[in-house]
């Protein structure tokens, strides 16, 4: 993990554990689809480590850089709060964005 804020200590060093490929490949696949997940509670498509009591919704997106995938940018939302679609548009060309400058 590069940058984060607002995360409790145990989850950042669980996600800095995590083999990203697995999830990369288990669930954003070839297409580099953004994840969302409306409703962490019990959801199996994130690690465990990135599950928070308090935080309800997770959006990921890939971070590639000449064809490689280095990571994912990640957002959490708190509880009575989903993503809109524009926020997750945002998400994802911030992203690529970032996927250039590297």
């Amino acid at each position: 993990m590069v940058a984060h804020r607002g995360l409790p200590a145990p989850m950042v060093l669980g996600i800095e554990t995590i083999p990203m490929g697995e999830v990369l490949s288990e669930h954003v696949g070839l297409s580099g689809d953004p994840i969302l997940i409306p409703e962490l509670s019990g959801s199996e498509v994130l690690p465990a480590e990135m599950e928070v009591d308090g935080l309800r919704s997770y959006l990921g997106a890939q971070l590639r850089a000449r064809g490689t995938t280095l990571g994912l940018l990640s957002c959490f939302r708190g509880s009575g709060q989903q993503f809109l679609i524009s926020e997750v548009s945002l998400l994802v060309a911030l992203a690529e964005q970032l996927g250039v400058v590297v």
